[in-house]
């Protein structure tokens, strides 16, 4: 796209043009605009176009993560989330099968049905290193029989997206694996607590969930049969510590509720 163009499209830019039409006695070629802004506003065309490169960027994340629900009536639940899922750069593996399937070089209907089969389930699904964000997860919700599930280093995968997968599949995950995703809070992973056949949880580098370790401990008491890697054990002393804060709260929370009624 013709620079010229590109800065038209940053309505900042173009409503300042219009502007200064205005109030000058002569008409200012889009040269002469662009050394003023430069000049006077300190503007920087470098940052005008790594906006418009960030914007669009934004929609294109955008678009691939909206529900499809025409490819979902077309091909059932389970088709579809592994079509998208592969669309979407990531593997699937089917009810019965070790293998994982994934695109590659191929066309996906060499690898998957191309229409609505019976006895069609997904049992694992990998998204690592997708643009996999809350609203996509519309498009594989739907698995009646998903165990794996993964989302390593996916960098819009949030605290909403797991609150949603932990109520989504709840019935039937196992193995979840969410590790290297900087967006998870402790918030997040407390609703991990909803997976209740959960076998396997592993959250390594989860560098904003700043209480990984203690909420490991009370996922390992609400979950009977769940193991957690890349959660260190806290001590006796680090628990103590947590516990006296903890009950320090309580106490200034019940003074305020006292001193409200």
């Amino acid at each position: 796209m013709h620079l010229t163009r590109i800065l038209f499209k940053t309505r900042s830019v173009r409503n300042e043009l219009i502007e200064m039409q205005k109030n000058s006695q002569k008409s200012m070629s889009i040269s002469e605009f662009l050394l003023w802004l430069y000049k006077e506003r300190n503007f920087s065309i470098l940052d005008g176009l790594r906006n418009f490169r960030k914007k669009r960027y934004q929609n294109s994340i955008d678009a691939v993560n909206k529900f499809f629900e025409s490819d979902l009536n077309k091909l059932g639940p389970d088709l579809h989330a592994a079509t998208y899922t592969l669309k979407m750069g990531g593997k699937c593996r089917l009810h019965g099968s070790s293998k994982w399937l994934f695109l590659g070089n191929e066309k996906i209907e060499n690898i998957l049905p191309s229409q609505r089969i019976e006895d069609f389930y997904v049992e694992g699904i990998d998204l690592s290193k997708t643009v996999i964000k809350y609203d996509g997860i519309s498009n594989i919700e739907t698995c009646s029989s998903l165990k794996t599930l993964v989302f390593k280093d996916c960098p819009f995968a949030d605290d909403w997206l797991l609150s949603r997968i932990s109520h989504a599949f709840s019935d039937t995950l196992e193995y979840l694996d969410i590790s290297n995703c900087q967006n998870f809070t402790d918030n997040g992973l407390l609703t991990l607590g909803y997976l209740r056949n959960l076998k396997l949880l592993k959250m390594e580098k989860l560098n904003n969930a700043k209480n990984k370790e203690y909420i490991s401990i009370l996922l390992e008491e609400n979950l009977e049969n769940v193991v957690i890697e890349g959660a260190n054990h806290l001590s006796s002393d680090a628990l103590k510590s947590i516990e006296q804060k903890l009950i320090v709260e309580e106490m200034e929370l019940r003074k305020i509720i006292e001193s409200n009624k």
